[in-house]
Order: C-alpha cells, then structure tokens, then sequence
C-alpha cells in the first residue's frame, strides 16, 4: 500500500471514530438536559454551548469523513454518458476543484479562528474559548482539502470504479 493509501485509510479511522464520539456527546448532552429540565424541574445552563460544540465537531468530521468516502452527491446526466477513462478524468477535475474550494474557505476560517483566538474571545455561559468551536469549520475544511487532493493525484488503478 503506497503512503498515501495508508493516510487515507488512518485518517478515515479516525474520523469515523470523532464521528461517533461527537455523535454520542450530543446524545448525551441533549438526554441530560431533557432529564433535568422535565423530570428533576432544573437546567445546565451552558448546555446549548455543548450541544452546538459537539454538533459542529459532528458536522465538520463528518465533511471530511464523506470526503474521505467519495460520497459527495457528483455524476449527473452528462457524467453517465462519459467512458470509464473521461469519467475518471472528470472525477480527477472535480476533487482538484472541491480540493481548491475547501483550501478557500479552510484559508477564511484560519483567519477568524486567529481574530477570535487573538481577542480572547469566549463562550457566554461557560467562559470557554470560542476558539474550539471555529477550529472544527478549520479541521473539516482542511481534512476535506487533503482528501480531494490525495483523491486527484491516486494513480487510475486505485480509482474507484464506475457505478461502484
């Protein structure tokens, strides 16, 4: 297996694992607070922070875990008309304009997450640094940038097939 297959296949380790943790985190929040608000009369007050801390980590994990999957909704009409080898090409084109897309806006959150790190800014009720919740838009968006770009420079045998 080339470096780059055995990156690809860590990285999808451990996305899938943040997925499921982010995903049991938001449960677990969202449970407690329906516990304490309904059935013991009380509330956590900085729950909604949490619950939006553990739903963008799941949301930007889980970018560049269909990244990492090739599960982005592509193809279309003129894609099923193309021969293996165009469609292989047009697949190639794609990443290398997704991957660049990503890098854009993975370049924009970078700057707000320095703005918002450099103004010590924090959270409203648990006074934790905004900082955590911008780095999940940079850790998606630039995860998301390596794997469109690892994806367009695969050589052709390691390219999924057609309709697979």
């Amino acid at each position: 297996m080339t470096w780059s297959g055995r990156l690809h296949d860590g990285l999808l380790r451990t996305l899938r694992w943040l997925v499921v943790i982010a995903l049991v985190g938001l449960t677990t929040v969202m449970v407690v607070q329906i516990v304490l608000r309904y059935l013991l009369q009380s509330s956590f007050v900085g729950v909604e922070e949490i619950s939006t801390l553990f739903g963008l980590w799941l949301y930007y994990a889980g970018l560049a875990l269909v990244t990492a999957r090739g599960e982005h909704i592509g193809g279309g009409l003129v894609a099923g008309l193309l021969s293996p080898g165009r469609r292989r090409t047009l697949d190639r084109v794609f990443a290398l304009l997704c991957g660049a897309i990503c890098a854009y806006f993975c370049v924009l959150a970078l700057q707000y997450a320095l703005f918002i790190g450099g103004m010590d800014r924090r959270s409203t009720f648990l006074r934790w640094p905004s900082v955590i919740w911008a780095a999940s838009l940079c850790f998606g968006l630039g995860l998301s940038t390596l794997l469109f770009f690892l994806r367009a420079l695969r050589p052709p045998a390691a390219m999924p097939r057609v309709g697979a």
